[in-house]
């Protein structure tokens, strides 16, 4: 090795010294917390303090009036566009001492849970207190103000509620979400309240399907009166139209007989991956199809049922590549599937109808994934519902599916869901569409993996170019803005007039 004049390798130049610290030779300190400095985001004046103090009074007047069958109320607190981050929350101020929190809303909500007591000492700290911390939360807070029935409605009218509402066996099935008051007494008297309303309106309610922790419930109503009673209900957080379980009708065209010689299971050596087709039923008149499907489950009587939807899925499972040879990007590999008919027909021209609620679908998963989930791990729920996920919180739906692949270590692959209003969406989406072309419950799954679609053809005009993402998917982003889709393939593609498509290739029941 050449030397330098400083009688070493010339590479001992560019060496860096090592540090070595001994064991408890350093000494702790804390790290500075978050939040930067304690500048309020406007003044904090007299007059300021009058008005939060009075709207804090208004709601403790209410609780302690003798017209009060509560000791608790849930009250909401508007923040500051600019006081959004959660290291300016005002966690001093709503503390277990006056008002803790109990949740979040929409974006700049939360939500307290209010006592007298808490008032009072709420309503001292906001007029009496001078710390920099207190300030600068008290800055921070726009409005304080009670629930009403018309917000726990999300601004619906009670008869439109009952409207969209799907049929019972006597009413209307809804769905109502308590607030979670912290599992203690006032939980239990929250609870104790909403059941006693139901029962005074002689309502039938249920939670099979949910988890007990979620306090999301099915409640049959039968009049307008019963929705009101709800919404004035003081534990209710939020009462709406029980949603419909659907598959994605696919828009067919072009048929023509299958192709021959169609791999076939008997064909692989050795083992293959299963995935469970959670949809409308694969049909059993294929022989080719149906040497891949190693079991069939099925919860839908004969009269409802049309296999057109979930067969499709299982021919792309089993022979995408086969049937659409143009795209040399779907995997080639074998790939079985397990039969799992769970959504009855909703195609008038297919015969009888019927309808799957969220509950019932939610109850018939769990009892089928106790069964199978240690042996089939990827479960494809190419379904929906109607409901447009919210930018500040997850659908009931959404927490419980992700809930049971917690529980039973299951991935769900789940759809974007389709928009098939005409025009159908641009790319890039208009300011309008960013909002109603949105994901659907339950694409807002955390931990589920939600699938969009993209288009495989450039389109002039009027439509996506390719790899773009195809005019009827939807987008995303989810609650919290987590990203949505995770994933995205060639699934078809159109025009936003719908007046050219090209679809991808599969098989239907017949």
């Amino acid at each position: 090795m050449p030397e330098d004049n400083s009688g070493g390798p010339r590479e001992r130049r560019g060496l860096l010294p090592i540090k070595l610290i001994l064991p408890n030779q350093g000494r702790e300190r804390l790290a500075p917390v978050g939040g930067g400095t304690l500048i309020p985001f406007r003044p904090v004046d007299a007059a300021y303090r009058r008005r939060l103090g009075t709207q804090a009074n208004a709601v403790r007047q209410t609780i302690a009036s003798p017209a009060s069958r509560t000791s608790i109320v849930p009250m909401r607190v508007k923040l500051l566009p600019k006081a959004l981050a959660k290291s300016h929350r005002p966690e001093r101020l709503f503390s277990r001492d006056s008002c803790p929190i109990i949740g979040a809303g929409r974006l700049g909500e939360i939500f307290v849970k209010a006592s007298v007591a808490g008032l009072e000492r709420l309503a001292h700290e906001i007029e009496q207190n001078t710390s920099n911390l207190v300030i600068k939360e008290l800055s921070s807070i726009d409005v304080i103000e009670p629930v009403t029935p018309v917000d726990r409605r999300h601004g619906q009218a009670p008869l439109e509620i009952l409207r969209r509402s799907p049929r019972g066996k006597r009413g209307f099935l809804t769905r109502v979400r308590l607030f979670d008051f912290g599992g203690d007494q006032d939980q239990r008297g929250a609870m104790d309240n909403f059941f006693s309303t139901c029962e005074a309106h002689h309502l039938e309610v249920t939670q099979t399907g949910y988890s007990p922790s979620s306090y999301v419930f099915a409640v049959e109503c039968i009049a307008v009166e019963d929705i009101e009673a709800l919404s004035r209900t003081i534990g209710v957080r939020s009462i709406s139209q029980m949603p419909v379980i659907r598959s994605l009708k696919p828009k067919m065209f072009g048929l023509q007989p299958l192709l021959d010689a169609l791999p076939r299971a008997g064909d692989v050596e050795g083992d293959f991956p299963v995935v469970v087709v959670v949809d409308s039923g694969v049909s059993d008149q294929n022989p080719d199809l149906e040497t891949w499907v190693v079991g069939r489950e099925s919860y839908v009587s004969p009269p409802y049922r049309n296999t057109d939807h979930g067969t499709f899925v299982a021919g792309l499972v089993c022979w995408g590549s086969q049937l659409n040879p143009q795209l040399v990007q779907v995997s080639t590999l074998p790939c079985g599937i397990y039969d799992f008919q769970v959504i009855p027909n909703v195609d008038p021209s297919r015969g009888d109808t019927d309808d799957l609620t969220e509950s019932e679908f939610l109850q018939t998963l769990e009892s089928v994934l106790k069964q199978h989930a240690n042996r089939f791990k990827v479960w494809n729920l190419s379904l929906g519902t109607d409901e447009i996920c919210s930018l500040d919180e997850f659908s009931p739906l959404a927490e419980q599916l992700d809930n049971l692949q917690e529980k039973y270590q299951v991935s769900f692959v789940i759809s974007a869901g389709n928009y098939d209003s005409l025009p159908l969406l641009d790319y890039p989406r208009t300011r309008k569409q960013l909002d109603v072309g949105r994901i659907t419950s339950p694409g807002d799954s955390v931990l589920g993996i939600t699938v969009g679609s993209i288009s495989h053809l450039d389109y002039g005009a009027n439509g996506p170019r390719q790899d773009h993402p195809s005019a009827f998917s939807r987008h995303g982003a989810g609650p919290n803005y987590i990203i949505k889709p995770d994933l995205v393939h060639y699934g078809g593609t159109c025009t936003t007039d719908f007046g050219h498509r090209a679809g991808v290739r599969s098989t239907n029941g017949s």
